[in-house]
């Protein structure tokens, strides 16, 4: 998988994510449509990132596996 750099919220941002912790993941099928889905999500402040979990055989792993995603 592809490594991204971390991003730094804004204070509005960052109350958005500790408040909420439900989103929607959009990753691109092999024939480059959208395949988006809700996620539950944590936040990670210090890195500056947001994990999500799910197993290494649905459809959103999948495409971010292949680097379509």
């Amino acid at each position: 998988m592809t490594s991204h750099a971390p991003h730094v919220l804004t204070d509005a941002q960052l109350e958005f994510v500790r408040d909420r912790h439900l989103a929607t993941l959009t990753t691109l099928r092999e024939d480059g449509t959208p395949h988006v889905v809700p996620v539950a999500f944590t936040w990670d402040a210090e890195r500056g990132i947001a994990r999500v979990t799910t197993h290494r055989g649905s459809v959103k792993a999948r495409n971010l596996a292949s680097g379509a995603g």
